[in-house]
Protein backbone atom coordinates (compact mmCIF):
# COMPACT_ATOMS: atom_id res chain seq x y z
CA UNK A 1 0.00 0.00 0.00
CA UNK A 2 1.18 3.04 -0.90
CA UNK A 3 2.00 5.90 2.33
CA UNK A 4 -0.96 8.49 2.42
CA UNK A 5 1.81 11.58 1.98
CA UNK A 6 2.34 10.01 -1.44
CA UNK A 7 -1.08 10.20 -2.59
CA UNK A 8 -1.35 13.49 -1.07
CA UNK A 9 1.09 14.56 -3.11
CA UNK A 10 -0.46 13.05 -6.19
CA UNK A 11 -3.98 14.15 -5.87
CA UNK A 12 -1.85 17.81 -5.54
CA UNK A 13 -0.27 17.05 -8.35
CA UNK A 14 -3.14 16.48 -10.31
CA UNK A 15 -4.43 19.81 -9.55
CA UNK A 16 -1.22 21.42 -10.75
CA UNK A 17 -1.37 19.95 -14.16
CA UNK A 18 -4.54 20.60 -14.77
CA UNK A 19 -4.57 24.13 -13.53
CA UNK A 20 -1.99 24.56 -15.61
CA UNK A 21 0.54 25.40 -13.19
CA UNK A 22 -1.57 28.78 -13.14
CA UNK A 23 -2.93 30.24 -10.03
CA UNK A 24 -1.30 27.88 -7.72
CA UNK A 25 0.96 29.30 -4.41
CA UNK A 26 4.37 28.06 -6.44
CA UNK A 27 7.77 29.97 -5.71
CA UNK A 28 10.54 30.14 -8.05
CA UNK A 29 14.49 29.22 -7.55
CA UNK A 30 17.06 32.12 -8.80
CA UNK A 31 16.81 29.95 -12.22
CA UNK A 32 13.00 29.97 -12.51
CA UNK A 33 12.26 26.34 -11.18
CA UNK A 34 8.42 26.10 -9.37
CA UNK A 35 8.14 24.15 -6.48
CA UNK A 36 5.49 24.37 -3.55
CA UNK A 37 6.76 22.93 -0.17
CA UNK A 38 2.86 21.24 0.26
CA UNK A 39 3.62 20.06 4.05
CA UNK A 40 6.30 21.58 6.00
CA UNK A 41 8.36 19.98 8.90
CA UNK A 42 8.83 20.94 12.46
CA UNK A 43 9.88 24.11 12.91
CA UNK A 44 12.29 23.09 15.49
CA UNK A 45 14.05 20.70 12.48
CA UNK A 46 17.08 23.15 11.27
CA UNK A 47 17.03 23.95 7.25
CA UNK A 48 19.22 21.94 5.57
CA UNK A 49 22.66 23.14 4.48
CA UNK A 50 25.37 22.80 1.85
CA UNK A 51 26.79 19.58 2.37
CA UNK A 52 24.12 18.00 4.30
CA UNK A 53 22.77 14.79 3.46
CA UNK A 54 19.04 14.47 2.42
CA UNK A 55 17.16 11.08 3.34
CA UNK A 56 14.16 11.28 1.29
CA UNK A 57 11.12 9.31 -1.25
CA UNK A 58 10.46 10.41 -4.27
CA UNK A 59 8.00 10.09 -7.28
CA UNK A 60 9.28 11.72 -10.74
CA UNK A 61 5.96 11.70 -13.50
CA UNK A 62 6.00 13.19 -16.91
CA UNK A 63 2.99 14.62 -17.06
CA UNK A 64 0.43 11.97 -16.11
CA UNK A 65 2.37 9.00 -15.71
CA UNK A 66 5.38 8.29 -13.77
CA UNK A 67 9.02 7.71 -14.65
CA UNK A 68 10.51 6.62 -11.48
CA UNK A 69 9.31 6.71 -7.78
CA UNK A 70 11.42 5.21 -4.46
CA UNK A 71 8.38 5.00 -2.34
CA UNK A 72 7.87 1.85 -0.86
CA UNK A 73 11.63 1.13 -1.89
CA UNK A 74 14.80 1.85 -0.69
CA UNK A 75 15.08 5.66 0.56
CA UNK A 76 17.36 8.19 -1.97
CA UNK A 77 20.30 10.04 -0.38
CA UNK A 78 21.50 13.37 -1.74
CA UNK A 79 23.95 15.72 -0.72
CA UNK A 80 22.72 19.27 -0.26
CA UNK A 81 24.43 20.87 -3.25
CA UNK A 82 23.89 25.14 -3.62
CA UNK A 83 26.45 25.60 -6.52
CA UNK A 84 25.68 26.80 -10.16
CA UNK A 85 25.75 22.81 -11.20
CA UNK A 86 22.31 22.10 -9.76
CA UNK A 87 20.73 25.16 -11.88
CA UNK A 88 17.11 23.95 -12.46
CA UNK A 89 17.21 21.13 -11.12
CA UNK A 90 14.90 19.78 -8.41
CA UNK A 91 18.15 19.85 -5.91
CA UNK A 92 17.82 23.54 -6.37
CA UNK A 93 15.07 23.01 -3.39
CA UNK A 94 16.87 20.64 -1.35
CA UNK A 95 18.55 24.01 0.74
CA UNK A 96 15.18 25.25 1.76
CA UNK A 97 13.64 22.00 3.26
CA UNK A 98 13.44 20.56 6.65
CA UNK A 99 13.08 16.90 7.91
CA UNK A 100 9.05 16.33 7.24
CA UNK A 101 8.66 18.66 4.57
CA UNK A 102 7.11 17.04 1.43
CA UNK A 103 7.33 19.36 -1.87
CA UNK A 104 6.32 19.72 -5.24
CA UNK A 105 8.70 20.74 -8.04
CA UNK A 106 7.64 21.61 -11.79
CA UNK A 107 10.10 21.37 -14.30
CA UNK A 108 8.75 22.57 -18.14
CA UNK A 109 10.21 20.47 -20.41
CA UNK A 110 10.71 23.58 -23.32
CA UNK A 111 12.87 25.10 -20.10
CA UNK A 112 15.33 22.25 -20.19
CA UNK A 113 15.40 22.00 -23.74
CA UNK A 114 16.26 25.70 -23.74
CA UNK A 115 18.73 25.43 -21.34
CA UNK A 116 20.48 22.38 -23.32
CA UNK A 117 19.34 19.40 -20.18
CA UNK A 118 18.15 17.54 -23.14
CA UNK A 119 20.33 14.38 -21.85
CA UNK A 120 18.24 14.54 -18.46
CA UNK A 121 14.71 13.83 -20.19
CA UNK A 122 12.61 10.77 -20.09
CA UNK A 123 12.87 9.57 -24.01
CA UNK A 124 9.31 10.02 -24.61
CA UNK A 125 8.94 13.76 -23.39
CA UNK A 126 8.54 16.17 -25.99
CA UNK A 127 7.90 20.19 -26.18
CA UNK A 128 4.64 21.58 -23.48
CA UNK A 129 4.92 18.43 -21.40
CA UNK A 130 6.04 18.91 -17.88
CA UNK A 131 8.39 17.35 -15.25
CA UNK A 132 6.44 17.04 -11.54
CA UNK A 133 8.72 15.49 -8.91
CA UNK A 134 6.82 15.20 -5.41
CA UNK A 135 9.53 14.55 -2.78
CA UNK A 136 9.00 13.43 0.98
CA UNK A 137 12.10 14.05 3.30
CA UNK A 138 12.37 11.44 5.65
CA UNK A 139 15.68 13.10 7.20
CA UNK A 140 18.35 15.19 7.17
CA UNK A 141 21.95 14.07 8.33
CA UNK A 142 24.72 16.49 8.81
CA UNK A 143 27.46 14.38 6.98
CA UNK A 144 28.05 10.89 5.31
CA UNK A 145 28.84 9.53 8.07
CA UNK A 146 25.75 9.47 9.75
CA UNK A 147 24.04 9.39 6.39
CA UNK A 148 26.02 5.81 5.88
CA UNK A 149 24.89 4.23 8.91
CA UNK A 150 21.07 5.18 8.41
CA UNK A 151 21.40 3.58 4.86
CA UNK A 152 23.04 0.35 6.35
CA UNK A 153 19.36 -0.10 8.26
CA UNK A 154 17.27 0.70 5.81
CA UNK A 155 19.08 -1.73 3.44
CA UNK A 156 18.84 -4.76 6.74
CA UNK A 157 14.92 -3.45 6.61
CA UNK A 158 14.60 -3.85 3.10
CA UNK A 159 16.15 -7.39 2.54
CA UNK A 160 14.27 -8.38 5.77
CA UNK A 161 10.93 -7.28 3.68
CA UNK A 162 12.35 -8.92 -0.07
CA UNK A 163 13.09 -12.50 2.19
CA UNK A 164 8.82 -12.20 3.70
CA UNK A 165 8.09 -11.29 0.50
CA UNK A 166 10.02 -14.29 -1.33
CA UNK A 167 8.38 -16.36 1.30
CA UNK A 168 4.70 -15.69 0.51
CA UNK A 169 5.38 -15.48 -3.20
CA UNK A 170 6.73 -19.24 -3.02
CA UNK A 171 3.81 -20.34 -1.09
CA UNK A 172 1.33 -18.50 -3.28
CA UNK A 173 3.43 -20.11 -6.36
CA UNK A 174 3.41 -23.82 -5.11
CA UNK A 175 -0.32 -23.53 -4.88
CA UNK A 176 -0.62 -22.06 -8.29
CA UNK A 177 1.47 -24.47 -10.05
CA UNK A 178 -0.54 -27.28 -7.58
CA UNK A 179 -4.11 -26.10 -8.62
CA UNK A 180 -2.94 -25.81 -12.55
CA UNK A 181 -1.42 -29.41 -12.22
CA UNK A 182 -4.76 -30.71 -10.20
CA UNK A 183 -6.90 -29.21 -12.83
CA UNK A 184 -4.85 -30.56 -15.98
CA UNK A 185 -4.92 -33.68 -14.30
CA UNK A 186 -0.46 -33.33 -15.03
CA UNK A 187 1.18 -35.98 -12.64
CA UNK A 188 4.69 -34.49 -11.62
CA UNK A 189 7.70 -34.86 -9.11
CA UNK A 190 8.60 -32.12 -6.68
CA UNK A 191 12.14 -31.44 -6.97
CA UNK A 192 14.32 -30.65 -4.15
CA UNK A 193 14.23 -26.72 -4.67
CA UNK A 194 10.74 -26.78 -4.94
CA UNK A 195 10.34 -27.05 -9.23
CA UNK A 196 7.59 -29.50 -10.98
CA UNK A 197 9.15 -31.87 -13.60
CA UNK A 198 5.85 -33.97 -15.63
CA UNK A 199 8.44 -36.89 -16.84
CA UNK A 200 7.18 -38.14 -20.56
CA UNK A 201 10.09 -40.13 -21.08
CA UNK A 202 12.80 -40.99 -18.96
CA UNK A 203 15.65 -41.81 -21.39
CA UNK A 204 17.84 -44.39 -21.24
CA UNK A 205 21.24 -42.56 -21.77
CA UNK A 206 24.03 -41.58 -19.02
CA UNK A 207 21.81 -39.30 -16.65
CA UNK A 208 21.77 -35.70 -16.03
CA UNK A 209 23.99 -35.21 -13.21
CA UNK A 210 25.62 -32.32 -11.18
CA UNK A 211 28.70 -31.69 -13.09
CA UNK A 212 27.67 -33.14 -16.27
CA UNK A 213 27.43 -31.02 -20.06
CA UNK A 214 23.92 -31.25 -20.84
CA UNK A 215 22.48 -30.39 -24.33
CA UNK A 216 18.64 -29.54 -24.60
CA UNK A 217 15.72 -28.74 -26.82
CA UNK A 218 13.14 -26.28 -25.50
CA UNK A 219 10.32 -24.65 -25.39
CA UNK A 220 9.20 -21.94 -22.58
CA UNK A 221 6.25 -20.45 -22.12
CA UNK A 222 4.18 -18.77 -19.71
CA UNK A 223 1.04 -20.30 -17.72
CA UNK A 224 -0.98 -18.26 -20.18
CA UNK A 225 0.28 -20.28 -23.07
CA UNK A 226 2.49 -17.58 -24.63
CA UNK A 227 5.62 -18.89 -25.86
CA UNK A 228 8.34 -16.83 -25.41
CA UNK A 229 11.21 -18.77 -26.15
CA UNK A 230 12.26 -22.11 -28.24
CA UNK A 231 14.97 -23.41 -30.48
CA UNK A 232 12.72 -26.56 -31.34
CA UNK A 233 11.34 -24.88 -34.54
CA UNK A 234 12.34 -21.83 -36.76
CA UNK A 235 9.51 -19.39 -34.71
CA UNK A 236 12.85 -17.91 -32.76
CA UNK A 237 14.89 -18.04 -35.22
CA UNK A 238 17.73 -20.63 -33.70
CA UNK A 239 18.03 -24.22 -33.25
CA UNK A 240 21.12 -24.60 -31.82
CA UNK A 241 21.22 -26.94 -28.47
CA UNK A 242 20.70 -25.32 -25.11
CA UNK A 243 23.99 -26.39 -23.46
CA UNK A 244 24.84 -25.71 -19.66
CA UNK A 245 27.28 -27.87 -17.16
CA UNK A 246 24.17 -28.94 -14.23
CA UNK A 247 24.97 -27.51 -10.80
CA UNK A 248 27.20 -24.79 -11.64
CA UNK A 249 25.04 -22.30 -11.60
CA UNK A 250 24.35 -20.56 -15.03
CA UNK A 251 20.86 -21.44 -15.73
CA UNK A 252 17.50 -20.62 -13.70
CA UNK A 253 17.35 -22.65 -10.73
CA UNK A 254 13.91 -24.60 -11.72
CA UNK A 255 15.18 -25.70 -14.84
CA UNK A 256 18.55 -27.19 -14.05
CA UNK A 257 17.08 -28.60 -10.34
CA UNK A 258 14.78 -30.58 -12.83
CA UNK A 259 16.88 -31.61 -15.54
CA UNK A 260 18.75 -34.08 -12.95
CA UNK A 261 15.44 -36.05 -13.04
CA UNK A 262 16.22 -37.06 -17.03
CA UNK A 263 18.51 -39.04 -18.94
CA UNK A 264 19.85 -39.16 -22.45
CA UNK A 265 17.10 -39.07 -24.60
CA UNK A 266 14.96 -37.94 -22.02
CA UNK A 267 12.30 -35.90 -22.30
CA UNK A 268 9.74 -33.81 -20.14
CA UNK A 269 7.73 -30.82 -18.57
CA UNK A 270 9.22 -28.66 -16.00
CA UNK A 271 6.69 -26.32 -13.86
CA UNK A 272 9.07 -23.46 -12.35
CA UNK A 273 7.48 -21.08 -9.91
CA UNK A 274 8.79 -17.62 -10.52
CA UNK A 275 11.18 -17.94 -7.38
CA UNK A 276 13.19 -20.44 -9.32
CA UNK A 277 13.24 -18.29 -12.13
CA UNK A 278 12.87 -14.10 -12.25
CA UNK A 279 11.64 -14.22 -8.93
CA UNK A 280 10.42 -10.22 -8.84
CA UNK A 281 12.22 -9.08 -11.84
CA UNK A 282 9.95 -9.14 -14.74
CA UNK A 283 9.53 -12.31 -16.51
CA UNK A 284 9.51 -13.30 -20.15
CA UNK A 285 5.59 -12.56 -20.41
CA UNK A 286 6.34 -8.80 -18.64
CA UNK A 287 4.94 -9.66 -15.64
CA UNK A 288 6.89 -9.63 -11.50
CA UNK A 289 6.91 -13.48 -9.58
CA UNK A 290 6.19 -14.91 -12.79
CA UNK A 291 5.33 -18.87 -12.75
CA UNK A 292 6.77 -20.47 -16.30
CA UNK A 293 7.29 -24.40 -18.07
CA UNK A 294 9.45 -25.74 -20.21
CA UNK A 295 8.90 -28.32 -22.37
CA UNK A 296 12.80 -29.86 -22.36
CA UNK A 297 14.29 -32.67 -24.70
CA UNK A 298 17.62 -34.06 -23.21
CA UNK A 299 19.65 -34.47 -26.50
CA UNK A 300 23.10 -35.29 -25.36
CA UNK A 301 24.84 -35.48 -21.41
CA UNK A 302 29.04 -35.45 -22.08
CA UNK A 303 31.67 -34.70 -19.39
CA UNK A 304 32.49 -30.75 -19.75
CA UNK A 305 35.59 -29.52 -21.65
CA UNK A 306 38.60 -29.34 -19.48
CA UNK A 307 40.35 -26.00 -18.65
CA UNK A 308 44.18 -25.92 -18.55
CA UNK A 309 44.55 -24.61 -14.91
CA UNK A 310 48.31 -22.47 -14.56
Amino acid sequence: MKHSYYLNLVAVAAIILSAGCKNIDFKRTRTGLLYKIAKSGSSKDSIAKAGNVIKLNFAEKLNDSVVQTTFGKLPFYTRVDTSAAVAYSPSEVLSLVRKGDSVIVVQMIDSLIKKGLQPQLPPTAKKGDRLVYMVKVLDVFANDSLARIDNAKEISIEQERQQKEMAGAKDKERKEIEAYLSKNKITAQKTPKGAYVQIIAPGDGPQADSGKLVSLKYKGTTFAGKTFDTNMDSSFHHSEPLRFVVGANTMIQGLEDAVRYLKKGGKGKVFVPAVLAYGPNPGPGGSTYENLIFDIEVIDVAEPPQTNKQ
